[in-house]
Order: C-alpha cells, then structure tokens, then sequence
C-alpha cells in the first residue's frame, strides 16, 4: 500500500490507489493495463543520445496526436527493463534496444485506476526559467 508522503503525492479515493498498487505490484502494466493496442518502441543501438532525444519528441507526439483523436495512451517506461523478453517474443533484431511500451485504446472511465489523479510539483519547483518574465515562473 501506498502510505505517508508517498500516498500523498498519489491523491484520489483508497480504491484508487489500492487497484494503483495492484497493477504496479503485479505486471507493471505487462498486459498493456486492458487496452486494445499495445505498441513497442525500439531504437537502433548505436544511436547516439540527440536520437534517443528524438524517439522521446515522436513518442510525445504519438500521444497527442492519439489524444487529440479521442483516444487514451499510457507510456510504460516499465517495458525497457525487459528487453530481453521482448526481443525475444517478437524475434527483434538484435540491432534494436527496446525504448518504451505504449498502451492504447479508448479510456474505461468507470475503472478504478482512471479515476487515480497524480499530483505534479508547481513548475517553480522543477524548472528554472531565465530570462522570462515571473509570469513564466508558477
């Protein structure tokens, strides 16, 4: 269970965050959380970190544009950690290293972990903006 600061910083009802620690817990989202689509993205291993940059800016984009189409998308950063497994499961080239799993389909809203709202830090906190007026700053 989440508890303490922890719990704090993942607001919302206790079933909420019960069924949150489930899914963390139990596959990580290995099922792609339900959803209809799963996608892989994978980089080419000698890629440099300017591509890595790139795979981050068209994945951003793939989110937005599947939002904007009124679909729902979940990055899993989770999926890299077992790039072995899924190199292996869709026989990738060995010259690919996986870089991120990506759910996508249209929300349940009546499931428990849709309803999960995560807090962020203000934008003062993570992020320093020079240079702009104090505007910019909150």
């Amino acid at each position: 269970m989440l508890s303490g600061e922890t719990a704090k910083r993942f607001p919302g009802d206790e079933t909420s965050r019960q069924h949150f620690d489930q899914s963390l817990v139990q596959n990580c989202g290995v099922d792609f959380y339900g959803a209809p689509v799963g996608l892989i993205l994978a980089i080419d291993r000698t890629m440099e970190r300017g591509q890595w940059a790139d795979v981050g800016i068209y994945l951003a984009h793939l989110l937005l544009l599947a939002e904007e189409r009124g679909l729902a998308t979940c990055a899993q950063a989770a999926w890299a950690g077992m790039n072995q497994t899924v190199r292996a499961f869709l026989d990738m080239p060995e010259e690919y290293i996986l870089y991120c799993g990506v759910s996508m389909g249209y929300a349940d809203q009546d499931a428990p972990i849709n309803r999960l709202r995560i807090g962020r830090e203000p934008l003062a906190v993570t992020t320093e903006m020079r240079g702009f007026g104090a505007e910019f700053a909150s």
